[in-house]
Formats: structure tokens, sequence, C-alpha cells
């Protein structure tokens, strides 16, 4: 009865997984599983679960947690190929090195200050990417990777996350109000 009830509240209401909580009995995490398990879909206008909000608009701790797992899993492909093959060269050696280096310091966090606080102003959208990309290079180079060797796939996730989020997404504009 109470799965059942569970998921008649999450299907069909609004509910948040607190208030689901409250009139089930049912904690947060095992309404998740059972999401999860059994397939089940909120209606459109539900709050979400923070990791099941999309990348583009997760927070900067959410895009840290995911960058430090795909970092790992190409950190531990990369050893892989290197145990399989009975003769392995000194470049792909380091790389694997660089990428295991690139997934610790994502590990450790992002332990500097956000400069991009605030509304952007006119023009300033191409100057804060380009400044993000920059600290993001300039991290990695500070805990020791060796940019040139490290593989372009790995960065691409490290200036991914870096980035500062998109001011102006359609998913984030108000309904019923016209862009200008």
């Amino acid at each position: 009865m109470t799965v059942k009830t569970v998921r008649h509240l999450f299907e069909q209401t609004t509910l948040s997984y607190a208030e689901i909580r409250e009139r089930t009995g049912v904690c947060e995490p095992t309404i998740s599983h059972w999401k999860r398990s059994y397939g089940w879909t909120r209606p459109p206008l539900a709050p979400r679960s923070s990791c099941d909000v999309p990348l583009w608009r997760a927070g900067p701790r959410q895009k840290l947690s995911t960058l430090t797992v795909r970092l790992l899993a190409i950190a531990e492909r990369m050893v892989r190929e290197l145990e399989d093959n009975p003769d392995t060269d000194l470049d792909t050696l380091m790389r694997a090195f660089q990428v295991v280096k690139m997934a610790k310091l994502a590990a450790q966090g992002n332990r500097r200050r956000w400069a991009f606080l605030g509304p952007s102003r006119t023009g300033q959208q191409t100057l804060a990417q380009d400044q993000a990309i920059r600290a993001a290079l300039k991290d990695m180079r500070r805990g020791g990777v060796d940019i040139d060797r490290a593989p372009k796939e790995a960065l691409d996730l490290v200036i991914d996350a870096n980035l500062p989020p998109e001011q102006d997404h359609p998913a984030l504009r108000e309904r019923g109000k016209r862009r200008l």
C-alpha cells in the first residue's frame, strides 16, 4: 500500500520529496530509489532532486561532483588499457598520470572565491568565460598537471565544469515574457 501511495503522490502531484515523506513516512532516499528502480516520472512543474537537474542548470557542487566521477572513469579506463598492453610507451603513461592528477584536484574542490556573482554586464559574458578557462587551467598547472600531456577529453571536462552559468538560457526565462 505504501509504494502505491508514494507512487501516486510522486507522479500525480507537485509535492516535494519532503512533503511526500511527511504524508507517507517514507524517507527521501527510499523515494529516490523507488523512482530509479520503477522508472517513475514527475509532473512537469514538480520540484526535482538535485541529482536529476540537467548539468547546464546544476550548481557548482553538482558540476564538480560530476567532473570528478567522469575524470576518475577516464583515469580508470586509461590504467586498464595500460595494464592490458604489455609494451607501454612513456607518453601514454604520462597522459594517464595527468588524468589521475586532474581527478585528484577536482575531488579536492574549488577553494577559490567565485568571481562571477551578480548580474552580468553587456560584453562581460565572453570575458568571464575566458577568465574561467584561464583560471581552470591555472589551477591545473598549480596542482602539477602538465596541460600539454593531458588528454583533450579530460581538459574539455574541466573547462566545461568551470564555465560561468548561462544568464539567458530559454529554460530559465519566465513564461509568457518575450525577449526584445
